[in-house]
Order: C-alpha cells, then sequence, then structure tokens
C-alpha cells in the first residue's frame, strides 16, 4: 500500500509539469483521475 501511495504521489509530480494538450484524451481522464483521487483523499 505505501509502494502504491508513492507511485501515485509520483506520478501527481509528473502530471503537474505536462502539458495536457500534447497527451490524447485518454490519457487526461487517466491523469485528472489520479489527480483528484490525491486531492479527494
Amino acid at each position: 500500500m505505501i509502494i502504491i501511495c508513492k507511485n501515485i504521489i509520483y506520478i501527481y509530480i509528473i502530471t503537474m509539469q505536462i502539458k495536457y494538450h500534447d497527451l490524447p484524451f485518454g490519457a487526461q481522464l487517466l491523469l485528472w483521475t489520479s489527480r483528484l483521487s490525491i486531492n479527494g483523499s
């Protein structure tokens, strides 16, 4: 569980640096849901 949390935080940091317009819709949706899950926790 701790490893999963670290991976989510790592992904969250990456998403802060990625321009969403450069990604396909599926990737945007995946990153958005991962960020939403962190904000909701």
